[in-house]
């Protein structure tokens, strides 16, 4: 009997600490991300521009009830997909992170990346999407009137990189 009890004593205290060291682990995780985010705080636009080429491609705003609308046409919008891309920009996470001046030529031509504009009635944010890195799956990207240069992943550069029919509901 007082076997029985110890093991399961034993079990019950095992079991705690994993619970316990698991719990720890996720902190870790999530404060590590936290620190790797190019966004420290939550970013909610009301306008979002993009730009290939100096040409605007997908110009995006919401109105007085805070439903996007396309500016330049008529289509409806998929609001779903207007919240992921939001979702999307705020996840970006940080690979690298250089100065500027040490990879003035890194970021090449404008024509090899692009721009995306979001501006909220307190902030504007212009992200510059440039040439990809030499190494890794990973593209360079700045904001423009920052200091630094950050290496992110090609997949989310790629899923930033959106054109006009991109955001079209889609019945």
């Amino acid at each position: 009997m007082i076997r029985n009890i110890s093991i399961t004593v034993i079990i019950f205290t095992l079991a705690i600490a994993s619970y316990w060291d698991e719990q720890k682990t996720l902190e870790e995780r999530v404060s590590q991300n936290q620190g790797r985010r190019l966004f420290h705080k939550p970013i909610n636009p009301s306008i979002i521009r993009v730009f290939s080429d100096n040409m605007s491609i997908v110009s995006l705003h919401k109105d007085d009830n805070g439903v996007w609308q396309e500016s330049d046409s008529s289509f409806i919008v998929d609001q779903n997909m207007v919240g992921r891309y939001i979702k999307t920009l705020n996840d970006i996470l940080i690979k690298k992170k250089f100065d500027k001046e040490m990879l003035k030529g890194g970021m090449g031509a404008a024509g090899n990346g692009y721009r995306i504009e979001l501006s909220s009635e307190d902030e504007f944010i212009e992200l510059v999407v440039g040439n990809r890195s030499p190494v890794g799956f990973s593209r360079y990207l700045y904001e423009r009137h920052g200091a630094s240069i950050f290496l992110v992943s090609e997949a989310i550069s790629l899923s930033l990189f959106k054109k006009r029919s991109d955001f079209y509901l889609k019945y």
